[in-house]
């Protein structure tokens, strides 16, 4: 990415600013309203119709950024990848949001891995942790993951997702709970609260 590019991501929300976009392979219709932000890296975004960025997010080698209509994120955000992963996994470095999702602010997404959110749903409140790569210790080596967020859900604020969690559909995780995989997914709507939410 060039400092060009990089320069355009920062300048205010305008239509020509989608358009300039445009033409450096990102999907952005003229409905979108993108702040000003930090991309460093990122090869693709695709935004649907009315989707908003807010000011002062930093996005950082994610390989596809994909909102839905309607989806949005607030501001002071850090989604970022480590790029090592897409070489492994051609769905690394992916954040994907639903219809009408939402990101609020001061949250930090790990999407080395994949990160799906799904319609409807929220996460923050604020300082949420979604953390999509661990090691595995047995094998000395760094893992990738996904962590999912089923449709009309809301993760509270201070809340943290390790790989493999999958929050249900229809489902609260409260404030300062920890979400993570624990051998299957869960799959019954309901409020998961704790360290290991349950």
């Amino acid at each position: 990415m060039g400092l060009l590019q990089t320069a355009c991501w920062l300048l205010p929300a305008s239509k020509r600013k989608n358009r300039i976009l445009g033409r450096y392979g990102h999907q952005i219709p003229a409905s979108a309203r993108i702040a000003p932000n930090l991309v460093l890296g990122v090869k693709k975004f695709e935004l649907g119709e009315n989707c908003a960025l807010g000011p002062f997010n930093t996005f950082k080698n994610n390989s596809l950024i994909h909102l839905e209509d309607e989806a949005g994120i607030g501001s002071f955000n850090w989604i970022s990848a480590h790029p090592a992963y897409q070489e492994l996994d051609a769905g690394a470095g992916t954040l994907v949001m639903g219809y009408g999702a939402r990101i609020e602010g001061r949250n930090y997404f790990d999407c080395s891995g994949t990160i799906e959110i799904g319609a409807y749903s929220a996460v923050g409140g604020q300082r949420c942790t979604l953390q999509s790569h661990e090691p595995d210790m047995r094998a000395m080596v760094q893992t990738v993951g996904r962590i999912t967020i089923g449709h009309h859900s809301l993760v509270g604020s201070n809340a943290v997702l390790l790989k493999g969690a999958n929050l249900p559909p229809q489902s609260v995780l409260a404030a300062h709970a920890t979400m993570l995989f624990r051998g299957q997914p869960n799959v019954e709507s309901g409020v998961y609260a704790g360290t290991p939410a349950k």
